[in-house]
């Protein structure tokens, strides 16, 4: 995935996918709702282990709250979830 000025990595927990080309990824908003969601390999990037690293779009930030679309939609809300500032990493 080409990396957009909006782009940033939350980080997040990954494992395996039904198809060769898909992960599942699991995070949690802000408010400590847990999701997760199928996404194509390409927009992960595997750290440690099971954690990794899942490319978003950044919509509004302030000081407490990011608000992100993820790149496919959620098993249990909407393409769009608030996090918090220090689930993110700079995409470089």
């Amino acid at each position: 995935m080409a990396a957009t000025p909006n782009t940033q990595w939350l980080i997040c927990t990954i494992s395996p996918g039904i198809f060769n080309n898909e992960v599942v990824v699991s995070s949690s908003t802000a408010f400590g709702s847990p999701f997760s969601l199928f996404v194509p390999t390409t927009y992960v990037q595997h750290t440690i282990g099971s954690q990794g690293l899942l490319a978003v779009n950044v919509l509004e930030s302030s000081d407490k709250y990011v608000m992100v679309s993820l790149p496919t939609q959620p098993l249990e809300s909407s393409q769009t979830v608030t996090v918090l500032p220090t689930q993110l990493k700079a995409a470089a």
